[in-house]
């Protein structure tokens, strides 16, 4: 498919769909020795967790397979998801900046064109306005991914809140 897209330098995206350990095992197994083999304008995304976008579970087993090219670079782009929906979605705090910091460097290191953020937007509304930071976080970390967790926060909080105010709102994150 990627061949029929060049003409056209159209890019493809190519999403793996297992969200489970078993079968991400077997999307690791088939797209290991794949780096040198995808066409450039190909690229293979994958969720960052095992079971879809759930925190607390694994990162996903082609972390551990993926090889880079000659100009170090691999095929793969990491997919993570703003905000979480099993983090109770737009409803409830859930500070994720901390999180993407170790997504966002993992990318970097394993040599990863880019990040797929699945953002969702609620019909009544934006976000849980604490929830913010996170849309904040995003914005920073795809200028600098290797920007500092701590500071994002402290930046954030600054801007909505004030420096007096600052403190408080990073414990409450």
């Amino acid at each position: 498919m990627a061949e029929l897209l060049q003409p056209h330098s159209a890019t493809l995206f190519w999403e793996t769909c297992d969200d489970d350990p078993w079968g991400q095992r077997h999307e690791a197994y088939y797209f290991e020795d794949l780096t040198d083999r995808i066409p450039s304008n190909a690229f293979v995304m994958f969720k960052h967790y095992y079971w879809d976008f759930h925190p607390g579970w694994p990162r996903h087993p082609l972390y551990d397979t993926m090889t880079k090219d000659a100009n170090g670079r691999s095929p793969y782009v990491v997919s993570l998801q703003q905000p979480g929906e099993y983090q109770g979605s737009h409803d409830f705090p859930w500070c994720q900046v901390d999180e993407w910091s170790s997504v966002f460097r993992g990318m970097l290191a394993s040599g990863q064109q880019g990040i797929w953020v699945v953002a969702l937007v609620h019909p009544d509304g934006w976000d849980h306005p604490l929830n913010l930071v996170n849309w904040y976080a995003l914005a920073r970390y795809l200028r600098d991914p290797l920007a500092d967790p701590h500071e994002i926060k402290r930046t954030w909080a600054r801007e909505c809140f004030g420096a007096a105010a600052a403190d408080v709102a990073i414990q409450i994150l």
